[in-house]
């Protein structure tokens, strides 16, 4: 089995996109808001969402391998 090489580049635009977001709800947090936790608090929250995904991803990986051998068979 052969391994590629995977250089995965993120582009500049996307980096400073976040950038750019992440100041901002800190910001909106702290001035409209009032409080330092409340984008720390959507930041978990967010990334709670992005792990359910890539697991939900993950078991779907899982069962068309599973599909693959059992063809196989």
């Amino acid at each position: 089995m052969a391994v590629q090489d995977l250089n995965y580049e993120i582009p500049t635009w996307a980096a400073a996109l976040i950038t750019v977001f992440v100041l901002f709800s800190f910001a909106y947090g702290v001035l409209i808001q009032g409080s330092f936790l409340a984008p720390i608090v959507l930041w978990l929250w967010l990334g709670g969402i992005a792990l359910s995904l890539f697991v939900v991803y993950l078991l779907y990986r899982f069962v068309i391998a599973v599909e693959k051998i059992a063809d196989k068979m």
